[in-house]
Protein backbone atom coordinates (compact mmCIF):
# COMPACT_ATOMS: atom_id res chain seq x y z
CA UNK A 1 0.00 0.00 0.00
CA UNK A 2 1.29 3.37 -0.76
CA UNK A 3 1.94 5.97 2.39
CA UNK A 4 0.48 9.42 2.04
CA UNK A 5 3.88 10.81 1.01
CA UNK A 6 3.79 8.65 -1.92
CA UNK A 7 0.15 9.51 -2.73
CA UNK A 8 1.10 13.00 -2.60
CA UNK A 9 3.89 12.94 -4.77
CA UNK A 10 2.56 10.70 -7.49
CA UNK A 11 -0.96 12.67 -7.61
CA UNK A 12 -0.43 16.08 -5.37
CA UNK A 13 -3.77 17.54 -6.65
CA UNK A 14 -5.95 14.63 -5.11
CA UNK A 15 -7.44 15.78 -2.17
CA UNK A 16 -7.42 14.22 1.01
CA UNK A 17 -10.82 13.23 1.22
CA UNK A 18 -10.75 10.70 -2.11
CA UNK A 19 -7.99 8.73 -0.13
CA UNK A 20 -10.72 6.53 1.86
CA UNK A 21 -12.11 5.86 -1.73
CA UNK A 22 -8.83 4.60 -3.56
CA UNK A 23 -7.66 2.78 -0.89
CA UNK A 24 -10.23 0.29 -0.03
CA UNK A 25 -12.37 -2.82 -2.23
CA UNK A 26 -15.39 -1.18 -4.13
CA UNK A 27 -19.11 -1.80 -2.57
CA UNK A 28 -19.52 -4.46 -5.62
CA UNK A 29 -15.95 -6.06 -4.57
CA UNK A 30 -17.30 -6.22 -0.07
CA UNK A 31 -18.02 -9.18 1.47
CA UNK A 32 -21.19 -9.68 1.36
CA UNK A 33 -21.19 -6.80 -2.14
CA UNK A 34 -23.41 -4.41 -1.89
CA UNK A 35 -24.18 -4.26 -5.42
CA UNK A 36 -22.94 -5.37 -8.89
CA UNK A 37 -20.05 -3.37 -10.97
CA UNK A 38 -22.59 -3.61 -13.44
CA UNK A 39 -24.97 -1.74 -10.99
CA UNK A 40 -22.45 0.95 -9.77
CA UNK A 41 -21.28 1.89 -13.35
CA UNK A 42 -24.86 2.29 -14.57
CA UNK A 43 -27.51 2.79 -11.87
CA UNK A 44 -25.76 4.52 -8.93
CA UNK A 45 -25.14 7.84 -8.38
CA UNK A 46 -22.07 9.49 -6.57
CA UNK A 47 -23.74 10.30 -3.70
CA UNK A 48 -25.08 6.32 -3.56
CA UNK A 49 -21.43 5.05 -4.05
CA UNK A 50 -20.89 7.66 -0.84
CA UNK A 51 -23.55 5.61 1.18
CA UNK A 52 -21.85 2.67 0.21
CA UNK A 53 -18.41 3.79 1.81
CA UNK A 54 -20.25 4.85 5.01
CA UNK A 55 -21.78 1.44 4.92
CA UNK A 56 -18.49 -0.30 4.58
CA UNK A 57 -17.20 2.03 7.40
CA UNK A 58 -19.95 0.64 10.25
CA UNK A 59 -18.99 -2.69 9.34
CA UNK A 60 -15.69 -2.28 9.69
CA UNK A 61 -15.83 -0.63 12.75
CA UNK A 62 -18.37 -2.94 14.07
CA UNK A 63 -16.07 -5.91 12.85
CA UNK A 64 -13.18 -3.73 14.78
CA UNK A 65 -15.33 -3.33 17.96
CA UNK A 66 -16.62 -7.40 18.26
CA UNK A 67 -12.78 -8.44 18.32
CA UNK A 68 -12.07 -5.58 20.67
CA UNK A 69 -15.07 -7.29 22.90
CA UNK A 70 -13.75 -10.83 22.34
CA UNK A 71 -10.17 -10.16 23.40
CA UNK A 72 -11.32 -8.66 26.62
CA UNK A 73 -13.99 -11.50 27.20
CA UNK A 74 -11.38 -14.30 26.47
CA UNK A 75 -8.87 -11.77 29.13
CA UNK A 76 -11.45 -11.83 31.42
CA UNK A 77 -12.17 -15.76 31.70
CA UNK A 78 -8.34 -16.31 31.44
CA UNK A 79 -8.03 -13.92 34.69
CA UNK A 80 -11.09 -16.23 36.25
CA UNK A 81 -8.88 -19.49 36.02
CA UNK A 82 -5.96 -18.55 37.79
Amino acid sequence: MLTSREISRIAPNLEREMLPYLLRPTPCMSEPPLCTLHELRTIYTLDDLADFHEVLDLREAAGEKAARVAERDAQTRNRGRR
